[in-house]
């Protein structure tokens, strides 16, 4: 996907320098100056200067996103671009999304939909980025044809101990959705 990304990214920035070169503002009298190939070596430097800031630029938030540092996304335009991405635009009874947080190859959301009409959290880990979960999951294909591992909150139990009037120890026990525990990082392993 990144590739394909760049290699658009490529074609569009050459065929921009390629179409729009009076817009550099390069006059006869300079090309008359300094030369031909001087002038057209100039916007070529310029070109390779543009791509190694965007290498540079992608590397660090690579480094940073595996930090745990990134640009989440999150609220009413990430709800959509979720539904969207799952593939599920226009599907009749398709689950809503509400509280999505989407960043360093994790998405995180509260689903809500024919099977959890009350909403339930869930999390989806790319398989390129985090090992297999533990417990139960699926795995998920978008759009993109990225895979991606699904889990859903379950029910566990909550207990907060209280002292009794015999001064011996109780709980409070309350039922609550929970996620499992996310799964390693490749890179870290």
């Amino acid at each position: 996907m990144k590739k394909k990304k760049f290699n658009i990214l490529i074609l569009t920035a050459t065929l921009f320098l390629s179409q729009s070169m009076t817009v550099f503002a390069v006059t006869e009298s300079d090309v008359q100056a300094v030369g031909k190939e001087t002038a057209a070596g100039n916007v070529f430097i310029w070109f390779l200067c543009a791509i190694a800031f965007l290498k540079i630029s992608q590397k660090i938030d690579s480094f940073l996103s595996s930090l745990g540092i990134n640009v989440g996304h999150t609220g009413p335009q990430a709800a959509q671009a979720l539904t969207s991405y799952l593939g599920q635009t226009g599907i009749p009874d398709a689950p809503s999304y509400s509280g999505v947080e989407i960043g360093g190859g994790r998405i995180m959301d509260t689903e809500t939909s024919i099977d959890y009409p009350n909403g339930t959290a869930f999390g989806m880990y790319n398989t390129e980025q985090y090992m297999a979960p533990e417990g139960n999951y699926e795995t998920v294909t978008t759009a993109d044809n990225a895979t991606w591992y699904k889990q859903y909150a379950t029910d566990t139990v909550e207990r907060t101990p209280y002292m009794t009037g015999e001064g011996k120890i109780a709980y409070h026990e309350n039922i609550v959705q929970k996620l499992p525990d996310m799964p390693k990082r490749k890179d870290r392993v």
